[in-house]
């Protein structure tokens, strides 16, 4: 009597917890018709393709004396940044800026960039506190609960890939306050862009509080963007580099001195019995590359190992 054969118990991977975001593996080569650059506190949200919310954190009188971030929106004709580098302040008197995106165009949707190999473009280094290098293995997939107040103004946009324009060279852990164990997110980013590119027919409108925003390309006032204009706008955020307090010591004891990550603890609450995780650069200390492929002003760089980016949500469809 032969002896009936059993399987033997195979060890089964968790499913990943689903991410809000929608993920495109294929970096899109090009010059973009609609370049937006996020430097400085901000943070995102997905809801899936159809949305990404941004909030630049706002600070309470106190800090903001100190530490002066003051939101702003640059808007440049990027075919000329180079030979005119004289960007279009626009006055933010309102809390909504909007980017909608018609189609047709090369995403169906927003995007984040993930791909299967290494590469510093990689959205993965903008820092996620839903995720396991932060808070994650708590959450089990929920959101945090958000202070929506703290992100304000906001800025919408319907459409794009998301990635990192510049990360550090300066790699990182993340250390709780009064100690613990570290986590190692290493390279963070320190500026993330969004590439909006249209197929002929598609057309992009800005809107503040729903008004269309009207620009002057070429001496020419224009409405919105087609596929044969290069728009760059810049969201900003980022500490005022002229004050003590903005000019960060990366080896620093003491975490006010050391970057400005722990301001984005005003916009959320920490889980239950969580301690906060302090952003701690690891020796050696790096400098920052020279700034291409966008358009910018002199002088105006961040430290490299004590960046001012973005970091996201990637539990929630929304930041409240």
């Amino acid at each position: 009597m032969s002896k009936r054969r059993t399987n033997k118990k195979q060890s089964v991977e968790p499913l990943a917890e689903k991410k809000t975001y929608e993920v495109e593996p294929n970096f899109q080569t090009g010059k973009p018709n609609l370049l937006v650059v996020l430097r400085g506190l901000s943070l995102l949200a997905f809801d899936g393709r159809k949305r990404c919310e941004i909030g630049a954190v706002k600070l309470p009188d106190k800090i903001q004396e100190r530490m002066p971030h003051n939101f702003g929106i640059r808007i440049w004709n990027a075919d000329k940044c180079k030979d005119d580098p004289i960007p279009i302040l626009l006055p933010v008197t309102r809390d909504r800026f909007e980017i909608n995106v018609s189609p047709p165009a090369v995403h169906d949707g927003i995007f984040i960039f993930k791909p299967t190999t290494r590469d510093p473009r990689d959205y993965s280094a903008v820092p996620d506190f839903e995720d396991e290098k932060f808070y994650g293995d708590v959450l089990g997939g929920r959101p945090l609960d958000k202070i929506p107040t703290v992100m304000t103004p906001r800025v919408l946009i319907n459409n794009g890939l998301v990635y990192c324009h510049r990360i550090t060279k300066t790699k990182f852990k993340s250390q709780p306050e009064g100690g613990g164990p570290e986590k190692h997110p290493d390279s963070m980013a320190d500026i993330v862009a969004i590439g909006v590119f249209l197929k002929t027919g598609g057309k992009i409108k800005l809107k503040n509080e729903g008004d269309d925003i009207k620009l002057k390309i070429d001496g020419k006032e224009i409405s919105e963007i087609t596929s044969d204009i290069h728009i760059q706008v810049d969201v900003l955020n980022r500490c005022d580099k002229s004050k003590d307090d903005c000019k960060h010591r990366a080896g620093s004891l003491i975490k006010e001195r050391r970057n400005d990550f722990f301001l984005y603890y005003l916009a959320f609450k920490k889980p239950s019995r969580q301690p906060e995780l302090m952003l701690r650069a690891k020796p050696p200390f790096e400098k920052e590359e020279e700034l291409e492929g966008i358009c910018h002003l002199i002088g105006e760089d961040t430290s490299d190992p004590a960046p001012c980016g973005p970091g996201g949500f990637g539990n929630s469809t929304g930041l409240g």
